[in-house]
């Protein structure tokens, strides 16, 4: 057990030290030239290739066949990558939370003080802003290397289109269910989520309901896939 679980850490360790290395790095940027959301959404690709590392790499070194060959149930093995996978995911959030946190709380501060310029108070309102926006990403990122990566890998058996396919399925999803919606609801109560999307878009928690909700099916589904799976 200990030697699988040192195995999947040297290779989602290197990601995850990147990751926060440019967490750290990117922080005089994010003051000085507002590139809150680039930053995210490079964050967010770092999380999904975790994902499809997991099971993906794998199958690119052709080791999976001795992996599944292996003496442990293919549930205990499954366990433990996604707790490694889990352990990178939290380290880099805590990361997140220790270097953008104090920022988004002077913003929010200077946001609300009543003794600057209307001017100066608009500019931290826009850049605690950009930090929500840029946190919402960030976790909508880690949600989906949890449950959508190893589902891409198990099913694609690479990392490469894994990991696009990783992030172009929720979106697609996404859309899909924007037209089902305005197709089918409106017409039968008439009434469309679709007219909600910007509202909902900027609503935390039904943003943590919609991607958890498809990360916890996709973890099982890649669950069910691992176990059944044959080289």
């Amino acid at each position: 057990m200990k030697t699988r679980l040192w195995k999947e850490f040297r290779l989602l360790a290197p990601c995850a030290a990147g990751t926060i290395a440019l967490t750290v790095a990117f922080r005089p940027l994010v003051i000085g030239a507002g590139v809150v959301v680039p930053a995210a959404c490079l964050q967010y690709a770092c999380f999904v290739l975790m994902g499809t590392l997991l099971f993906g790499a794998e199958f690119s070194c052709g080791a999976m066949e001795r992996l599944l060959a292996q003496p442990a149930p293919r549930g205990r093995i499954w366990v433990e990558k996604m707790a490694v996978l889990l352990s990178m995911v939290g380290a880099i959030l805590l990361a997140d939370l220790i270097v953008y946190l104090p920022l988004f709380q002077k913003a929010v501060a200077g946001a609300n003080t009543a003794r600057i310029e209307t001017g100066t108070r608009l500019l931290f309102h826009t850049f605690a802003s950009q930090l929500h926006t840029a946190w919402d990403i960030t976790w909508i990122g880690a949600l989906l290397a949890v449950g959508f990566g190893p589902l891409m890998a198990l099913w694609l058996r690479q990392t490469h289109t894994a990991f696009w396919a990783a992030i172009v399925t929720p979106v697609a999803l996404a859309i899909v269910g924007i037209m089902v919606d305005g197709f089918v609801v409106q017409h039968l109560i008439g009434f469309c989520i679709s007219d909600r999307i910007p509202e909902l878009v900027g609503d935390t928690n039904a943003l943590f309901l919609v991607f958890g909700s498809w990360s916890v099916i996709a973890a099982w589904l890649s669950w069910r896939r691992f176990r059944k799976l044959e080289v």
